[in-house]
């Protein structure tokens, strides 16, 4: 919920089961949610554009953890906008302003890199692969992510 700063779960039924997030930047607030994914264990993770940051919250908001900070290195984001999550728990990012994709374990350790115009939209297309969609002209591939080395 962008406007609110918040994350709302609902049952299929339409009832409201969890809320959580709010505006600041205190641990497990929110200032611009831009993404959102459920891993299998039900672990939710958020793309933060306005704090650059993936925030990782229990299934029922409990703040976990929290990784990134702006920039252009790995690790570092401008333009957070998707979020997925892999079968295994691997977390892709979509981060625009960069264009590329980071994998990061459930931890937020970085694991893999692809270079891809403007990505806006994410979707698990297997270990190590995910769908990027192309902000610019909609276009959507699906990209193998390679393992990440420190200053790359």
């Amino acid at each position: 919920n962008l406007g609110n700063h918040d994350v709302l779960a609902f049952l299929p039924n339409g009832r409201l089961i969890a809320a959580f997030g709010g505006y600041g930047e205190s641990s497990g607030q929110l200032i611009g949610p831009t993404g959102i994914a459920v891993a299998l264990d039900g672990t939710v993770y958020v793309a933060d554009a306005d704090r650059q940051q993936v925030l990782a919250f229990s299934p029922t908001g409990r703040p976990l953890r929290a990784w990134g900070s702006w920039g252009s290195q790995p690790g570092q984001f401008d333009g957070l906008s998707a979020v997925a999550v892999g079968p295994q728990g691997t977390v892709y990012v979509a981060d625009t302003l960069n264009n590329r994709v980071e994998a990061y374990t459930s931890d937020g350790t970085l694991v893999g890199v692809a270079i891809t115009p403007d990505p806006v939209a994410l979707g698990d297309a297997g270990e190590g692969q995910v769908t990027v969609t192309d902000g610019l002209t909609g276009a959507s591939a699906t990209v193998s992510l390679t393992a990440a080395t420190a200053g790359s």
